[in-house]
């Protein structure tokens, strides 16, 4: 099991723990898919590869999303865009979802929780 690979932090590893999160995630099993997401981005930290940690601050934003924790969503996506910036991340921080975006979705979601 990729969780139980115990000092094995290569990079392959790591893009497999985060591949395996969103097969998770595919089949509906959030848990999992949070347990995976978790370890791959302490362990991209840990190898320095900032640019996929990026990417899985992004992934665990989209998971917080659709559990309804629109405020760690919006935390999480904010880090992931900020920290593609701040490294020169150009095409990453195109390709996560803008700031704005996640802005409109938490004020269309509180509006819809206030009406119903």
């Amino acid at each position: 099991m990729l969780l139980a690979s115990e000092g094995i932090d290569s990079p392959e590893r790591v893009t497999g723990l985060r591949d395996a999160a969103l097969l998770a995630e595919d089949q509906g099993d959030r848990v999992e898919t949070r347990r995976y997401l978790a370890e791959a981005l302490r362990l991209f930290d840990a190898l320095g590869l900032l640019h996929r940690k990026c990417q899985v601050l992004s992934d665990l934003g989209n998971v917080a999303h659709d559990t309804g924790d629109f405020d760690t969503a919006e935390r999480l996506q904010i880090e992931a865009n900020q920290l593609a910036i701040e490294r020169g991340f150009a095409r990453m921080s195109s390709s996560l979802r803008p700031i704005w975006e996640w802005a409109l979705t938490i004020v269309a979601n509180s509006m819809r929780r206030s009406i119903v």
